[in-house]
């Protein structure tokens, strides 16, 4: 493991993981009655880090500050209909012209407790190969829980991986 990144794991405790936004689209066919067996087939997502800070708090008896650094973490799963894929594929439709069936959007703060302040190599090595990781239960949830109340088949979001450094 890259010395900046092992640094980071060991300075960095998580505190904390909330939602800050959360969206769920169909589009206008969608029918919960109707739900085609490919509903699932042709996924596209993202995941990233959007933002990231530093802050300190007040411990509750005011002798310690403690530092904290806040990431912002955005995900996305869609999924296009079988017929935009092929002509997406074909270059007729632009990915921007893309109409999926069934999108899922979220947006995680996640807290951590700073035992040492970190340099920026090793913050953004943690935020590309950590962040994910522990916000990913979240979204599983947050995924499974949305079909269940959309009347989708069960969809299980596939556990995370850390890519090896």
């Amino acid at each position: 493991m890259n010395e900046q990144l092992q640094k980071a794991v060991t300075n960095l405790f998580i505190e904390n993981v909330s939602l800050k936004e959360m969206q769920v689209l169909t589009d206008d066919k969608f029918d919960p009655d109707s739900i085609p067996d490919d509903i699932y087939d042709n996924a596209q997502s993202y995941k990233y880090v959007t933002k990231f800070e530093s802050f300190d708090y007040d411990s509750s008896e005011g002798e310690n500050q403690l530092e904290f650094y806040r990431f912002t973490y955005s995900i996305g799963l869609r999924f296009i209909p079988g017929e935009q894929r092929v002509l997406h594929e074909q270059g007729e439709i632009e990915t921007d012209d893309l109409e999926p069936s069934v999108e899922f959007k979220a947006t995680y703060l996640a807290d951590y407790a700073v035992k040492e302040p970190l340099e920026q190599e090793a913050v953004d090595l943690f935020a590309e190969h950590h962040v994910g990781f522990h916000i990913w239960p979240y979204w599983r949830e947050f995924v499974q829980s949305s079909c269940a109340r959309l009347g989708l088949p069960p969809l299980v979001v596939q556990p995370y991986v850390i890519k090896k450094q």
